[in-house]
């Protein structure tokens, strides 16, 4: 199957950001949640010491915590059928 040739792409890039989780995940406590697994082993296979999570990990249940998160600290985004609707303006 050949896909059809495009002359022209109609799209532009709007923005760009990012961010840095403040949760700063060792590979020892990444070992506490994977049975069998070392610091050691996790570092040599992934070649990573630290991670940055989002969420935390319950000391007692060794669960994932979801942060509550105030509806003005983030842009809110829904997909709709035909647009996606932000609240930020698109200029």
């Amino acid at each position: 199957m050949t896909l059809p040739k495009v002359d022209k792409v109609n799209a532009r890039l709007i923005g760009a950001g990012h961010y840095v989780p403040e949760n700063r995940v060792t590979a020892s406590d990444v070992a506490k949640l994977v049975p069998g697994w070392d610091s050691e082993t996790i570092i040599e296979r992934t070649g990573i010491k630290e991670r940055r999570w989002l969420w935390k990990i319950d000391d007692k249940t060794q669960k994932i915590i979801v942060p509550e998160v105030e509806q003005d600290s983030v842009c809110h985004r829904s997909w709709k059928s035909d647009k996606i609707q932000t609240n930020a303006p698109v200029r």
